[in-house]
């Protein structure tokens, strides 16, 4: 049975790149599951679609961006920045088909990041706000970037992250030195803060 991804992960903003990461040409990256293109339009504002066509499912990111708008390069339909296809080169005078709009997605820029809320069913404006820490934008503080692939099923990738009884004896030599290997109780609270860098570059 195929596994509902929209329940494993949940509906929050993720930082899916870095803001210089695009620039002139369509970038595609994968976030909580999702293949997603980033574009920007002549005046730099960003935008999040589906990154296949809906014409033929030619790659997106592919393309280029021409007047602002997203260009399939297999057949040079454009998107504007909400998924809407706005021309269809070869029939320019049909009416746009429903099936021919792509999906997009809430974006936005914060903090030299690219945010995003993975759910194609919601506007900016419907979603919760965007909240990071605060440290993040204040001097003395540096957003440093750091890479690492995990084979391993993401589940075990959260568990390790949350268990801290492991660092005794993983990481004694490290994070984990001089630390008691009882673990004493603790209170955990729930936060609005988004989900900082789970983003990884499409290959």
């Amino acid at each position: 049975m195929k596994q509902n991804i929209d329940r494993v992960f949940p509906y929050e903003w993720y930082a899916i790149c870095y803001s210089s990461d695009v620039s002139e040409k369509p970038v595609k990256r994968k976030i909580v599951g999702k293949d997603v293109v980033l574009f920007r339009n002549e005046k730099g504002h960003i935008s999040a679609v589906h990154p296949y066509c809906p014409h033929r499912g030619a790659d997106l990111s592919l393309g280029s961006v021409v007047n602002g708008k997203l260009t399939c390069p297999y057949h040079g339909w454009q998107f504007e920045r909400d998924g809407t296809c706005a021309c269809i080169p070869s029939q320019p005078d049909q009416t746009v088909p429903k099936f021919a709009h792509a999906r997009s997605y809430p974006v936005q820029e914060k903090a030299g990041l690219v945010w995003i809320f993975p759910d194609h069913t919601k506007t900016e404006k419907e979603v919760k706000e965007l909240t990071i820490f605060e440290e993040i934008n204040q001097d003395g503080y540096k957003l440093v970037p750091f890479q690492s692939l995990w084979k391993a099923h993401f589940t075990r990738t959260v568990e390790s992250i949350l268990d801290i009884a492991h660092l005794t004896y993983v990481h004694k030599k490290t994070i984990g030195k001089n630390m008691p290997s009882v673990v004493p109780d603790y209170k955990v609270e729930e936060t609005s803060i988004a989900f900082l860098f789970l983003g990884e570059e499409h290959i």
